[in-house]
């Protein structure tokens, strides 16, 4: 990432012209607390009545625990051998189609993991494809019930590799070329290199992968509640939606944060465990041309995961769409999109007014307090939706009754973009502070230096040369909001659909064939960050 990370240390240059910066400093710091305080509001609210707690305490508490751990170890075991294995495979080797896996391998991230868990089902199911198939061959038994445990955690792996396939590939590519070469130079010979020097080399990188697979585990509601197998999450809706008890819910989500940090925790101490000085790449890696056996069993590997994890399910959710009621899918279908574009471009313009605000503040102020507002936004990111739903429920419930208004905040529109703001800003702080401080720093100080205010320094100079960060913000956020889940079902108004909730309503209800046209839709969506994400690392 271009840029520096760390905290600046003071107010710019003796000598140079200072600008007004109070106000902004205030602005800034009201919209990073405004970020937070549905966060902090779950910790002051946890001693609040919840009815039903104590009955979920003693009959299900336990399952909830041990599902959700059962899932994020299976999960995040699964991941780390696909994606290190296929990372490996095509970073290393040549092999027929090796060029093109590296784009094939990352399309199974599009796929939300709702949309995969209802498919996979329906794949292996009696009346399914696959048991259709076999019968025209003479096999009666290619069928299976997938909705436990294992199948689950079959599903989520086969779409969530990708982030420690990306994360090791970069890693083995750009960071460690100079060791690999002096361990080749010493004589050491390929499995060996592979083995002793380059897989203790990516440990960080992999734990990394891990962690954000084990967070998109801990994030998901859909396919734990199609799968019916009852985690933290599916526990956050129970109590709200079926029990209408806010107070257990609020209990549930700490429970769940509680695992998001130990999680956190655990991630960051592993990484300073096993830091490892990066080398300078020196010229691309060489890789090794694989023939016969060898080269037919790689293909075959990177096909076969290729073909389960993606032209599958694309191809299963077409049939579907073939043999639905095209009729009403298209009627319905633009109202859908419609409700879905709302949602993501105003989330999304929120989010650019929390982001923009609080990184032009810490370029124009230039103090660890500015530093360190700029970067508590992004917190919201690592914490799942229902958490985050649960927080700004709480909040717009203190705001209607500070007002004595009713229910004005809570459950409008507004508050679900608030949401979404809380969750994304972190998706949007990356590449637009990553931007900010490669393009925008001495032209700061310059533009400082001659007296221009702090609006013309925000219109003349950070917002053209961020320019291109906020593009490449506002297309991840936009896509993000697209596909949740979670924090929508809890916070939408009534009567309120999206692509991805009417999917979810619709494979909830087996109507399956109505779900096929909003679930494609939110897949084709996906293929963009896929897509940028696979530009990212050829650049690399």
């Amino acid at each position: 990432m271009a840029g520096t990370d760390a905290p600046y240390s003071g107010l710019g240059k003796p000598g140079f012209l200072r600008v007004r910066r109070g106000g902004w400093l205030i602005l800034a710091t009201l919209i990073a607390a405004l970020v937070l305080v549905p966060l902090l509001l779950l910790f002051t609210s946890i001693a609040a009545d919840g009815g039903s707690f104590d009955q979920l305490s003693n009959t299900q508490l336990p399952r909830y625990a041990i599902n959700t751990l059962t899932l994020v170890a299976g999960v995040g075991l699964s991941t780390l051998f696909l994606g290190t294995s296929l990372a490996l495979l095509t970073s290393l080797y040549r092999f027929p189609g090796a060029k093109f896996f590296r784009l094939a391998l990352l399309l199974p991230l599009a796929f939300p993991a709702y949309i995969a868990a209802y498919v996979y089902a329906g794949i292996f199911e009696y009346s399914g494809p696959l048991h259709l198939i076999g019968r025209h061959f003479g096999k009666n038994d290619l069928y299976a019930n997938i909705l436990g445990m294992p199948g689950l955690i079959a599903v989520l792996s086969l779409v969530l590799y990708p982030y420690v396939f990306a994360t090791t590939r970069v890693a083995i590519e750009s960071r460690y070329t100079s060791y690999l070469e002096s361990a080749r130079s010493l004589g050491l010979e390929r499995n060996a290199l592979i083995r002793k020097v380059l897989l203790p080399l990516l440990r960080p990188a992999i734990a990394g992968g891990v962690f954000l697979v084990m967070m998109e585990v801990l994030n998901d509601y859909g396919a734990m509640k199609y799968f019916g197998i009852p985690t933290f999450t599916t526990g956050i809706f129970t109590a709200w939606f079926s029990m209408g008890d806010l107070g257990s819910a609020v209990r549930l989500a700490m429970y769940l944060f509680i695992i998001v940090v130990m999680l956190g925790l655990l991630e960051s101490w592993y990484n300073r465990r096993n830091k490892v000085s990066e080398s300078h790449r020196s010229r691309p890696l060489e890789k090794r041309q694989l023939q016969g056996v060898k080269a037919f069993l790689a293909t075959s590997y990177a096909c076969g995961i290729f073909f389960i994890a993606f032209i599958a399910p694309v191809a299963y959710l077409f049939y579907l769409l073939s043999i639905a009621d095209s009729s009403h899918a298209i009627a319905e279908w633009p109202k859908l999109a419609g409700s879905s574009l709302l949602c993501a471009l105003g989330g999304a313009a929120l989010v650019l007014l929390v982001v923009v605000v609080t990184q032009f503040v810490r370029q124009l102020v230039k103090s660890k307090y500015g530093f360190w507002v700029g970067k508590s936004i992004a917190v919201g990111y690592t914490i799942p939706g229902a958490i985050i739903a649960i927080g700004v429920m709480l909040f717009s419930r203190l705001v209607d009754n500070t007002f004595n208004q009713g229910m004005i905040v809570a459950g409008s529109f507004l508050a679900l973009l608030f949401a979404y703001a809380v969750r994304f800003a972190g998706v949007a702080y990356q590449p637009l502070h990553a931007e900010s401080e490669k393009q925008s720093g001495r032209l700061f100080e310059a533009g400082q230096s001659v007296g221009l205010s702090a609006k013309n320094l925000l219109v003349k100079i950070f917002l053209p040369l961020s320019r291109k960060g906020i593009l490449l913000a506002t297309t991840l956020v936009v896509i993000d909001i697209f596909k949740e889940l979670p924090l929508t079902l809890i916070l939408r108004p009534f009567n309120f659909n999206t692509l991805a909730t009417k999917a979810f309503e619709y494979a909830d209800d087996e109507m399956i064939t109505r779900a096929a046209l909003p679930a494609l839709s939110v897949v084709i969506v996906g293929l963009i960050p896929v897509l940028l994400l696979h530009r990212i690392l050829r650049s690399r």
